[in-house]
């Protein structure tokens, strides 16, 4: 039989809720000096007094040095569901952990998020494990402008509790243009100047063609002529200006 000459201490210290002394006795305590799952008078375990003392820092502290929970009792549903509308594919959930009695006197090791485009959920779309420190949930790649039902649940070590329905129920993945029912401004805007860049091109191709290749000339060469002459009179111009401020 193991001499347990460390069990009652641990007792003590979780009772007086004093973490202190329950991380030293772990950490001192060989394995034949204290059985950490060992039930006292009443059947409970430390980590069942933890519980129901609703410590929660000396419940994990319990649970890392691998205490089981010896009581019937699963967790109730998580508190605080809120769906909301993340953009025109995705939902957001947040939640808290429950709040009930029964909650009180067990720790929450995940959350179990579902989702359904029926209310009662007797077609399930899909679901997802949270980690317990987690309070938040991205459903994404859903369908936009379809419904879905949302509902999350709280576990512990015995298993799965009841879930609570999202508030609202259910939500419907959008954005604000299918909401308002307006069509965005540059909508078919593309596609009207694609179509006014072919017509000029058309236009431009059809001068080309009609106008004869020795009148294209001429105009080319009276342009350049011009040009030149503009050049030349700048010249001249400028320099009598400079002629002046000499003198």
């Amino acid at each position: 039989a193991l001499d347990v000459q460390c069990n009652e201490p641990l007792f003590d210290a979780v009772e007086h809720q004093d973490l202190q002394a329950v991380w030293l006795l772990l950490n001192q305590c060989s394995a034949d000096e204290l059985d950490i799952n060992a039930p006292n008078m009443q059947g409970l375990t430390p980590l069942d007094v933890a519980l129901m003392t609703n410590n929660g820092p000396m419940a994990r502290c319990l649970l890392r040095a691998g205490a089981l929970q010896s009581s019937q009792w699963v967790p109730g549903p998580p508190s605080n569901v809120r769906l909301s509308v993340a953009s025109r594919v995705s939902l957001t959930v947040t939640f808290q952990e429950p709040r009930s009695a029964a909650a009180a006197s067990t720790v929450v090791t995940g959350y179990k998020v579902e989702w359904s485009p029926l209310q009662d959920f007797s077609a399930q779309c899909g679901e997802m494990t949270v980690e317990p420190d987690c309070e938040c949930c991205h459903i994404s790649n859903l369908p936009t402008g379809e419904v879905h039902y949302v509902r999350v649940s709280a576990a512990n070590i015995k298993g799965w509790g009841p879930p609570q329905a999202a508030s609202p129920h259910g939500a419907v993945p959008s954005n604000w243009r299918q909401v308002d029912g307006r069509r965005p401004r540059l909508e078919g805007q593309i596609q009207l100047l694609e179509h006014l860049l072919q017509q000029e091109r058309a236009r431009q191709h059809l001068y080309s063609c009609t106008v004869p290749l020795s009148e294209n000339s001429k105009l080319r060469n009276s342009s350049r002529k011009q040009s030149m002459s503009r050049s030349l009179k700048h010249l001249f111009h400028s320099s009598t200006k400079f002629v002046k401020t000499l003198k």
